[in-house]
């Protein structure tokens, strides 16, 4: 359900609305909410500027009255953004069924180009700007591995080469 407060994405089905919802998991949420306070001191701060160093002089060549402007154009962008983040959220669970990879598992991928494997958490795309192990369902390689069994070869293109990359492994969700 999607609700501005945050709802559940429960076994993480396919999402069918025609509103725009914003997927993640709940410590993604708490960190926005967080990232939109701390904008929000600093537009206060970025204002009480803005009245101190119109005070000190004209409005002519005054470098701190107009650092002052840019910094409320900026926390206040910033806030519109988080806001915009924070609403229509479905949370994502973390996914315990293992036999084919769906959001919220966690997922052990073997590259071709490097030989080397990696485990990544299958999250949103906000996910990933907090965790350094999540994957993007939205990605060329999530979009591609999601629904598929381990021991699958799949295939996608990353900057115009050819890149191939095995499921070693689907695991519960730990998030």
């Amino acid at each position: 359900m999607a609700v501005e407060d945050g709802g559940s994405l429960g076994k993480n089905k396919d999402i069918e609305s025609g509103t725009p919802t914003n997927i993640m998991t709940e410590d993604t949420y708490k960190s926005l909410k967080r990232s939109r306070e701390d904008a929000e001191k600093h537009l206060r701060e970025a204002l009480k500027s803005i009245g101190e160093a119109g005070d000190t002089s004209d409005w002519h060549d005054n470098f701190a009255f107009d650092e002052a402007h840019r910094q409320v154009d900026f926390w206040s962008s910033v806030i519109r953004m988080r806001s915009s983040q924070l609403k229509n959220v479905i949370f994502i669970q973390p996914r315990v069924e293992t036999d084919r990879v769906g959001l919220g598992n966690a997922v052990e991928l073997e590259f071709d180009n490097t030989g080397g494997s990696e485990t990544f958490l299958v999250l949103g795309p906000i996910d990933t700007v907090f965790r350094e192990d999540s994957l993007s369902y939205q990605t060329p390689i999530g979009q591609r591995i999601l629904g598929q069994p381990a021991g699958k070869t799949i295939e996608f293109s990353n900057d115009d080469q050819k890149v191939k990359v095995k499921i070693i492994k689907i695991l519960p969700g730990n998030f």
